[in-house]
């Protein structure tokens, strides 16, 4: 069996000046008690039951926004060698939830990197339905997202906290003496144990409020690939090494462009799938340079079904990004100073973003042996194309009825 794992997770923890006017929360009457009962886990989530499907679907306009980020993003992450892996979801989210309390330069400057919604109303109703679209039952794959806030003070505005709770369903959980063990305990359970740590403890200076986002996928492949099937080969890029290849003759979506070649391969149930973007040998500089979301919507909605010869490396990669470098190449600077009245809406004292980080996961392997039951013996008088992913390529993780981007990434060393 063919499968694939994937997760994500976002922390942003808001804190105060020098000299900040808060009091635990344990010393305020009205503080909000947290919600959380315990450690969280994926059986935990809420979710949408079949009879509620129709109505959640991500809206088009959430999907847009947070394809152009995700393309934004990748082009500053590119710059980098090495293999590339995020959630642009994760990070859409977690700012979104950042964004509820912001006002002036600070969410306008939000707007313009994720495109968020300015009408609260709207942006609300977009949001519950994302949510709801992400986390709903699916016997064939497990794709969940939840979210948290951990205020370490008792004058976090309360409906702020409130917002937080009823569009995002963030539970509200207590940092306790130890909060990134407690914060990576709750990443972990939710990742089901593929991120372990996403933060540590010289994050908390000053520590008001901590947001954090996590995302987890996991599929099996429609069209399985046959595990005796797998073998080493070549690997042309960054060491020019060996990897191991998996191998099956299938129909997929696929499109050749002028110096690409673009394959779609669906998970079971047909909601999700990844598609694979390979440049012609040495071709890769230049498809980042010149890549756009225009461009990635153009590859994943012209495709033909076709018969295709698919080599592709088994890949597992690790990656953690610092924020805050890569958000003000995109624009985004007053949140990451203490300007009031930039998170106002947070707390009432001047406030300033002190940590934005993302952890992510990948590991698309072999599992069991039903998978010889699905190779597909060419019949075909013609030889299919080959798609031999033998270098660098991107790969998108997307939902099919939205075309949002849940993950996206570079493979330069599998």
């Amino acid at each position: 069996m063919r499968r694939a794992y994937l997760a994500a997770a976002a922390v942003i923890i808001v804190a105060a000046a020098v000299g900040y006017a808060a009091f635990p929360a344990s010393d305020i009457q009205d503080a909000p008690a947290p919600t959380g009962t315990g450690p969280p886990d994926l059986a935990s989530l809420p979710v949408v039951s079949a009879s509620e499907i129709e109505s959640a679907v991500i809206p088009q306009e959430i999907a847009d926004s947070n394809n152009g980020f995700a393309v934004d993003f990748y082009r500053q992450v590119s710059k980098e060698d090495g293999n590339i892996f995020f959630s642009p979801l994760s990070m859409y989210t977690a700012f979104s939830l950042l964004y509820e309390g912001a006002s002036g330069e600070a969410a306008g400057e939000l707007e313009d990197a994720f495109g968020f919604e300015p009408d609260a109303q709207a942006r609300h109703n977009m949001t519950a339905h994302t949510i709801a679209s992400i986390n709903r039952d699916d016997p064939h794959a497990k794709l969940a997202l939840a979210n948290s806030l951990w205020p370490f003070v008792g004058n976090v505005r309360p409906e702020y906290l409130d917002v937080g709770r009823s569009t995002y369903l963030a539970t509200i959980e207590n940092p306790g003496d130890d909060p990134s063990m407690r914060i990576n305990q709750w990443v972990s359970n939710i990742t089901n144990g593929k991120i372990t740590e996403v933060v540590g403890p010289d994050s908390f200076a000053d520590p008001i409020l901590a947001i954090v986002n996590a995302v987890y996928f996991k599929g099996t492949w429609e069209m399985q690939f046959p595990p005796e099937a797998t073998k080493m080969d070549e690997w042309h890029g960054e060491g020019d090494a060996e990897a191991n290849y998996m191998n099956v003759v299938g129909i997929f979506d696929y499109e050749e462009y002028d110096g690409l070649q673009v394959l779609r391969m669906p998970y079971e149930g047909g909601r999700l799938s990844m598609t694979v973007v390979l440049p012609e040998p040495g071709g890769m500089a230049d498809l980042e340079e010149s890549i756009s979301e225009g461009q990635v919507a153009d590859w994943t909605g012209s495709m033909l079904e076709r018969e295709v010869s698919v080599s592709l490396p088994k890949f597992t990669a690790s990656t953690n990004y610092d924020l805050i470098g890569y958000l003000k190449a995109l624009g985004v600077h007053r949140i990451f100073e203490f300007k009031p009245p930039a998170l106002a809406g947070i707390y009432g004292g001047d406030l300033s973003v002190r940590t934005a980080i993302h952890g992510a996961f990948v590991d698309i392997n072999e599992e069991g042996t039903e998978a010889a039951a699905a190779t597909i013996i060419s019949a075909a008088i013609t030889e299919p194309p080959r798609f031999n992913a033998d270098r660098p390529f991107i790969f998108l993780i997307q939902d099919d009825e939205s075309g949002t981007i849940l993950f996206m990434g570079r493979v330069s060393n599998p």
